[in-house]
């Protein structure tokens, strides 16, 4: 699903992590979920989550063209998708190629995206993904420029029904250095067909998604699939639960509250413990 511009990828699909994401249509220079103007939007687009521009091809996962959509069967039946905590997939863990999860149950890999604007140095808004096996985390760290956007996450080796549970749970550390955090389910429908998504509309990657913080206590943050009603496509979680593609974070320059001048900042957060709820 990846693309050379912008978009994560699937692994099992032969995606790699650390892809960049492309808008529906790839190239199309779409904006991800979010918006790139220190707003997170309702449901703006993203790929593999979120709504930024996407690549014309050249991931792991080939050179790009239509593939047939994945069938959302899968429904994980353990609650953890991975700890990050030793260099295989076989317990919950990730291996050096970012393949995180359990073997026989769901796998998935990471990646990190772009935005769309350059600063002054001609330096576009990016945000890379990598594990720090000491710390046993997601690493997401880069520059989002101001007005822009950027992100990564994780994407599932397959289309996801998770009927059984009714939300995600994570533990968020490190800092955002000032910009604001969204969290996005990355559903089928808001895929392109080059992503295995059956999106063929204009504007793509409206995930449904919903605006988090990094506690100062590390305590884990829960979202209830309940919370993200009406926030993007499909609006209504008995729907959106049934076609899980990924999840992703998205970091955006935030909008002075004064209206003053709007500045970037430099991500660097940690995510730990990632795993199904019942809470």
């Amino acid at each position: 699903m990846s693309k050379e511009i912008l978009r994560p990828a699937f692994a099992g699909m032969g995606l790699l992590a650390s892809l960049a994401l492309i808008g529906c249509g790839g190239g199309s220079g779409q904006t991800r979920p979010g918006g790139t103007g220190g707003t997170t939007g309702a449901g703006g687009t993203s790929s593999t989550g979120g709504s930024s521009p996407t690549g014309t091809g050249g991931s792991a996962s080939g050179t790009g063209g239509a593939t047939m959509a994945l069938a959302c069967t899968a429904n994980p039946t353990t609650p953890l998708l991975s700890n990050f905590n030793i260099a295989d997939s076989s317990d919950g863990g990730i291996t050096a190629s970012g393949q995180w999860g359990t073997a026989g149950m769901l796998t998935g890999h990471t990646f990190g995206y772009p935005g769309t604007m350059a600063n002054d140095a001609g330096v576009t808004s990016k945000v890379s993904s990598s594990i720090d096996m000491t710390k046993m985390a997601l690493v997401l760290a880069g520059t989002v420029n101001a007005a822009d956007y950027a992100g990564g996450g994780m994407s599932f080796d397959t289309c996801v029904n998770s009927t059984n549970w009714t939300g995600i749970q994570f533990t968020l550390g490190g800092t955002a250095d000032g910009c604001t955090i969204t969290f996005q389910l990355q559903t089928e429908s808001q895929e392109p067909p080059t992503n295995k998504g059956t999106c063929t509309a204009t504007q793509c990657y409206q995930f449904p998604q919903l605006k988090v913080t990094i506690p100062t206590d590390g305590s884990a943050t829960v979202v209830h699939f309940a919370d993200l009603n009406g926030t993007g496509m499909p609006a209504m979680p008995t729907d959106f639960e049934k076609e899980m593609f990924g999840l992703q974070w998205q970091f955006t320059s935030a909008a002075p509250p004064d209206g003053g001048v709007q500045v970037g900042c430099m991500p660097n957060m940690t995510i730990t413990d990632v795993r199904w709820t019942t809470n």
